[in-house]
């Protein structure tokens, strides 16, 4: 017993596996043999002849009719051990294979296909095996889809081949098993090594540093800007009737005006968290699209969890805290951070905005920099804008969006997530003329085994005859 793993995309040469096929020359051979010896039987009836008749009839019933009761009546039930996983952990799949007749001198060829729809390049998983037909008629099949990548999987039709022991015949039967598996974004944080110790080393010592260690610093300073209050200003001047435990006595020690501190009490920093839906960005290339998802997920765990003022925007769907759901305006919060009902509430925010993350498909056009206009509220100051993507080439773009984000006094910073491990002098110079214009530009880095392909592996404990 065997099974074939292959990773298939519309990138492949031939687009098709091989299929078993009825050899229809032979079959023509034989019948003609038969006839032959049929003629034969009518003019001589000597015993050579009846033995080639004889064997031609046996080959014809046990090649050309037992593939086709095989096949008669099949059915297939999948079950799959997950309908949401996280990025990279695998998951079981099951068929179960029933048959109303169990035909001996039968072999079977069974295909699952699993579809991500939502990759740019539609990527696909296939598992084949290869078994003998055996003396019960029901038999199941366990295997295990390994490196998945973000999206929504599709599995359609169950493919059963039925063949004969000589090869000649191929009853071929699609059986329609419609099951969906969500592949969450993958949380960098988590695939990651420990972290530099320091961003100023980090900037010294890039060229030493391995990828991983890269994008740990990066993730660490992501997370605290998630938790931070944000970007805009944390105190006021001194109104009459503020409590004197929020008045910013260390400033005042300074000479300056007396200031109050602000809290999430009152008005938090709206966190603007923005993801590149553009497959251009990204070079049509599905492993940059995900890993911009994944920082993305990222910015919205830490953020969301810490009870901010959250708006996720793609350029197709926008999703913004509302009642029912965490926004730090409406969390229940203790000295220790926020209750358990706002935990709860949170997770369950958090766990809409990945599923919204998992189902993105990049295009050829988005509404992204519409929707950041629309969302930075005339009447509100405050909050910074955390841009994914991968286009570092059209910063004219990136530059308008800061100077009306100035405007309302919030800061723009861009993610670009890139292929190289070094940026080349082109996208340095284009940081540079960037972070002159005010736009904090972070190159992000993919985790190291991020170019593995997803594949079908068969294995179980349940792989056996029903």
């Amino acid at each position: 017993m065997r099974a074939d793993q292959q990773f298939q995309n519309d990138r492949t040469s031939s687009g098709q596996q091989p299929v078993y096929r009825t050899r229809w020359a032979v079959w023509c051979v034989l019948a003609a043999g038969w006839l032959c010896g049929v003629f034969s039987l009518a003019l001589r009836g000597g015993a050579v002849e009846w033995f080639l008749t004889a064997a031609i009839t046996l080959i014809g019933l046990i090649s050309g009719l037992a593939p086709f009761l095989a096949a008669a009546g099949i059915e297939a039930v999948r079950t799959v051990s997950a309908d949401r996983v996280d990025g990279g952990r695998e998951v079981v799949v099951s068929l179960l294979v029933k048959r109303a007749y169990a035909v001996p001198f039968v072999w079977l060829a069974i295909q699952d296909i699993a579809v991500n729809v939502t990759s740019i390049r539609t990527g696909k998983v296939s598992f084949r095996t290869l078994q003998l037909s055996p003396i019960k008629p029901n038999s199941q099949i366990t295997y295990k889809l390994m490196q998945l990548r973000r999206g929504k999987h599709q599995f359609g039709e169950v493919t059963v081949t039925a063949g004969d022991w000589l090869g000649l015949t191929a009853v071929r039967r699609r059986l329609p098993v419609q099951s969906e598996l969500t592949v969450l974004p993958s949380i960098p944080a988590q695939e990651l090594t420990a972290a530099e110790p320091s961003t100023e080393a980090r900037r010294g010592k890039e060229h030493t540093l391995g990828l991983d260690d890269r994008n740990a610093a990066i993730a660490a300073e992501l997370k605290a800007a998630m938790r931070s209050a944000g970007i805009g200003p944390d105190s006021r001047p001194y109104r009459e009737g503020d409590s004197l435990r929020h008045v910013d006595w260390r400033a005042a020690a300074r000479g300056n005006d007396l200031q109050t501190k602000l809290h999430g009490s009152e008005e938090p920093a709206l966190k603007l968290i923005a993801l590149d839906t553009v497959a251009e960005s990204y070079d049509k290339e599905d492993r940059l699209f995900d890993a911009a998802a994944s920082w993305a997920s990222l910015a919205l765990e830490e953020a969301v969890m810490s009870g901010a003022d959250v708006m996720l925007l793609t350029g197709q769907k926008a999703k913004k805290a509302e009642a029912g759901t965490l926004s730090a305006q409406h969390a229940d919060k203790t000295d220790k951070g926020l209750t358990h009902t706002a935990i709860e509430g949170a997770r369950s925010k958090l766990a809409g905005l990945q599923l919204e993350l998992a189902e993105l498909r990049a295009g050829e056009a988005s509404a992204l920099q519409e929707q950041l206009k629309e969302a930075l509220e005339p009447g509100r100051k405050g909050g910074a804008i955390f841009l994914f993507t991968g286009n570092w080439r059209t910063g004219s773009s990136w530059a308008e969006l800061a100077t009306l984000a100035a405007e309302h006094g919030c800061r723009l910073e861009l993610y670009v997530v890139t292929g190289t491990s070094v940026p080349t002098f082109a996208m340095r110079e284009a940081q540079k003329w960037l972070e002159s214009g005010g736009i904090k530009l972070t190159w992000l880095h993919e985790p190291e085994g991020r170019d593995k392909l997803p594949f079908a592996l068969e294995g179980g404990g349940a792989h056996a005859y029903a």
